[in-house]
């Protein structure tokens, strides 16, 4: 690609904009064709299928799209196209924007599998490597109490040892 040459040809950059709702500047232009089932949208361009803000950032910016980069949504909506709400940034950057955001699936959780809360002196943080998780205290002492139980008596996977 040579001197300011569009990436795309006309046929695509139609196709593409007929599944774009697009609104004011700094409104979300929703995407209204085909969807992951996050709600990321895509589009099959040359055989290839690609994500709908991959192909907005290349539209915007004329030029390709770097794939160790994830297109992150300023707006938290995933199937908004408008290149003003997308920044170019690295998984990790994406993950970290998601948790400030407390968007990520760890912090939306507020109560255990058996219902305690997950909150207050009931919250246990595991750190589990480079991760943070949250645990119902609850649940772990009475696992730990359980644990340490079938090792006093040698058992082992139900039986004995």
């Amino acid at each position: 690609m040579s001197g300011g040459e569009p990436m795309f040809d006309e046929a695509t950059l139609v196709r593409f904009w007929d599944y774009v709702e697009k609104r004011g500047a700094d409104e979300c232009w929703l995407w209204s064709g085909p969807r992951d089932r996050p709600g990321y949208g895509n589009m099959s361009v040359n055989k290839i299928r690609r994500r709908a803000t991959h192909l907005a950032m290349e539209i915007a910016t004329n030029k390709p799209w770097d794939p160790a980069f994830d297109a992150c949504h300023t707006c938290d909506t995933p199937s908004c196209v408008n290149p003003a709400h997308l920044w170019a940034g690295t998984r990790r950057d994406n993950v970290l924007d998601m948790v400030a955001k407390k968007r990520h699936y760890q912090q939306l959780k507020t109560h255990c599998l058996k219902g305690h809360p997950l909150e207050g002196a009931n919250l246990k943080i595991r750190k589990d490597g480079r991760s943070h998780q949250r645990e119902c205290l609850i649940c772990y002492q009475a696992y730990r109490y359980d644990w340490n139980r079938k090792q006093r008596l040698g058992i082992e996977n139900g039986g004995r040892k």
